[in-house]
């Protein structure tokens, strides 16, 4: 399942308010489903969206469009996802936990945001994740180091590191490496390109690894600063490099400061990344639903409701009946019944109409 392809599903509902049910899905599964007001967010900038679980809608609905998804990376509370398409093809979803003003618990706000509104929308910070720079970090600096690098308020130790020479530690384990190099160290590894690969390799076993270099790439390229090797051979070691190893970022940060400079804010994003709050993907079932009890007595409400409705009727004239019932409960009940063979459904999207059988 981890290699087939994910598939943005958008789907017509009955809803006035929510028209549109938004689904991500590989395979079978749904990672993540939710109600919208429109096809795309357009000139409105961004739309507010609510979580759904397709399990509990019995009928069929229409299919507006199903596109292939081409990347989906989440980023703390922030899902980004391109499609395979030319237009409208990238757009992110927003992810945020508010406190009631009773403070008796939280609730979820879900944006949907395309890049027009991303640029037009005025944020409190042009990060992605937050840059932490109040928090000390724990830094280890190889013991082999003989003029290592400084980092300013970050709490720095001493210490053998079995690949690199910088590496964070978070909750005792290594959670991103640097490996630094010179302009004179890099020219030396670059004429011996098969150990140089297996320096690199060791990196690449770090959730998070760079090669970091003291000299800019154009360096690399003037004959008198590499010899005895040429501009030719540096410019596709530097290649091959980064095409065998794709996973490993090669920085080249013009200086000794600069690179110091890149490390510690790189370290930082890093640390970020990681304590900003994740949402739940794939996503869960709304508590209503969980509780056997309450589905139980909905189930109950909506069998005495269709005792009084035709024998061919919609959905839309079971909820008017049942407005207090919440409408995925609804859905949930008629799911159930439809499984013991009590009603099917025929048709799909709003010209779908349910029909009492001989089981009811």
């Amino acid at each position: 399942m981890a290699g087939e392809r994910a598939y943005w599903v958008l789907e017509r509902t009955e809803s006035p308010k929510f028209p549109y049910r938004l689904s991500i899905v590989r395979g079978e599964a749904v990672l993540l489903a939710l109600l919208v007001g429109d096809r795309w967010p357009g000139s409105k900038g961004n739309i507010f969206c609510l979580r759904d679980d397709p399990c509990l809608s019995p009928e069929p609905l229409e299919e507006v469009e199903r596109v292939p998804v081409v990347n989906m990376r989440r980023y703390g509370k922030r899902l980004s996802i391109v499609l395979d398409r030319t237009r409208r093809k990238r757009c992110d979803f927003l992810f945020l936990e508010k406190r009631y003003k009773d403070g008796r618990g939280t609730y979820e706000q879900i944006f949907w945001q395309t890049q027009k509104g991303l640029k037009e929308r005025k944020t409190k910070t042009r990060f992605a994740v937050y840059n932490k720079g109040e928090d000390a970090l724990h830094i280890v600096i190889d013991a082999h180091e003989r003029y290592p690098w400084r980092f300013a308020g970050c709490r720095e130790e001493r210490s053998v590191l079995p690949a690199g020479d910088y590496a964070l530690l978070e909750n005792g384990e290594i959670a991103a490496v640097v490996e630094r190099k010179t302009m004179e160290d890099m020219v030396s590894s670059l004429s011996n390109l098969r150990i140089l690969h297996q320096a690199v390799s060791e990196l690449e076993a770090y959730p998070l690894s760079a090669l970091v270099i003291e000299a800019e790439y154009a360096d690399f390229l003037k004959p008198d600063k590499i010899r005895p090797l040429n501009p030719s051979y540096c410019a596709r070691a530097f290649a091959e490099l980064v095409a065998l190893h794709a996973s490993v970022i090669v920085h080249f940060a013009g200086s000794r400061k600069l690179a110091n400079f890149w490390t510690l804010a790189f370290f930082r994003a890093v640390s970020g990344m990681k304590e900003e709050p994740q949402f739940q993907l794939p996503l869960e079932m709304p508590a209503y639903v969980r509780s056997p009890a309450l589905q139980s007595r909905v189930s109950l409400r909506v069998r005495d409701a269709l005792r009084e409705l035709p024998e061919e009727f919609r959905f839309r004239e079971l909820r008017e009946k049942l407005y207090d019932v919440p409408e995925a409960a609804l859905r949930c009940a008629l799911n159930g019944m439809r499984d013991l063979g009590q009603v099917e459904c025929r048709g799909k999207g709003k010209t779908a109409r349910w029909v009492r059988n001989a089981a009811f």
